[in-house]
């Protein structure tokens, strides 16, 4: 995707203006499922593979001054059960379009990457090592490469959500948290088909499906009503996209195609995290009941929000250095957090284009 030339639209603008309120949003929606402060990989640095230019030593590290306290605490944990043998790194590429060059200079500068690698190596013990790389891929997308062991992240697909989040936004403010709270939802997606493929976890549904679970899972969990509305702002990413597609006049080849693909469609996704939101939280999202999720479907959520959770938390906890202590607490829907007011009950009978990321 090209830079917009139209000035009302500002896309280049906003995104480096805005940077830093998606690099923060980044970082905490990548805690995972521990929830704890952690440590970073063995030798101290996260960052061994990636390469630094002149003078980046001298720029203050905001996570440098946390390194040693996160691996302390996490060697203090050592309730892992399974051994840690990899890291979590960050390999930065060559960057042809100047907007996305002057983003890649300052996540290197300031070392935001090397946070979020540093939160999971203090959080999640791996076999083998994996590289985080942001990079201008020529489409915009997301993805796990298993060649190259590598969860690669677009900086065309930064520019598309913004592009679409400034149809709907009302503010500037909104815009930054919908365009951070759905490129967290995105990383952490992609973090899931890692975790997948190197810890060789089972996935007996769509593993499109499985990933969506757990990034819902991670924010809703562990971020509180942040990482809550951060998860409905991934929704909302791809409601926008199916609203696009009602709109298109596809033909049914077109249609074919997608409901072919191993991903769902844009609305089942759209729903499926709202519903899962709404069944961590019932009483706080029940505004949600029909404006937009079918009440058919909203009384079944509190139920699917409690396996998916205990289905992740099952699979990762012998890898989870706290012992899934923190994740334990959030398997179940808070259901004490005020007077209910209607809908989700459990029913008595049965009821009723992305690529990559």
């Amino acid at each position: 995707m090209t830079a917009s030339n139209n000035p009302q639209r500002g896309l280049g603008h906003m995104l480096r203006q805005h940077l830093m309120v998606v690099l923060a949003l980044l970082i905490a929606g990548s805690i995972l499922i521990a929830g704890c402060k952690k440590n970073t990989n063995t030798n101290g640095n996260s960052n061994a593979n990636a390469g630094n230019t002149n003078g980046v030593g001298q720029i203050e590290n905001p996570t440098n001054t946390n390194t040693e306290i996160l691996k302390k605490q996490a060697d203090d944990q050592g309730k892992a059960e399974r051994p840690d043998r990899g890291n979590f790194s960050v390999q930065y590429s060559t960057v042809q379009n100047p907007q996305y060059a002057a983003i890649n200079e300052r996540f290197r500068q300031q070392r935001f990457l090397e946070g979020i690698a540093d939160e999971l190596n203090a959080t999640i013990a791996i076999p083998e090592n994996v590289t985080i790389t942001f990079k201008e891929c020529g489409e915009p997308n997301a993805w796990w490469d298993p060649q190259s062991r590598s969860i690669i992240m677009c900086y065309e697909l930064m520019e598309e959500m913004a592009k679409d989040f400034q149809e709907v936004a009302k503010t500037q403010e909104q815009l930054n948290d919908m365009l951070g709270g759905a490129m967290t939802f995105a990383f952490i997606h992609e973090l899931g088909h890692c975790l997948i493929d190197v810890l060789n976890l089972p996935s007996t549904g769509r593993e499109e499906d499985a990933v969506d679970q757990l990034s819902t899972f991670v924010l809703v969990a562990l971020n509180g009503e942040q990482g809550e509305q951060m998860a409905i702002n991934g929704a909302i990413s791809w409601g926008i996209q199916y609203d696009r597609l009602l709109k298109s006049g596809k033909t049914a080849g077109d249609l074919d195609r997608l409901w072919a693909d191993e991903h769902s469609m844009n609305g089942q996704r759209f729903y499926n995290i709202l519903c899962w939101v709404l069944g961590h939280n019932p009483n706080k999202w029940v505004k949600l009941v029909n404006n937009p999720l079918p009440e058919a479907r909203a009384v079944r959520c509190p139920t699917e929000y409690m396996k998916l959770a205990t289905a992740w938390l099952t699979l990762l906890k012998p890898y989870l250095k706290d012992g899934g202590a923190k994740a334990s607490q959030h398997t179940e829907p808070m259901m004490n957090q005020g007077a209910p007011t209607g809908p989700p009950q459990q029913p008595s009978a049965p009821g009723g284009d992305h690529n990559g990321h």
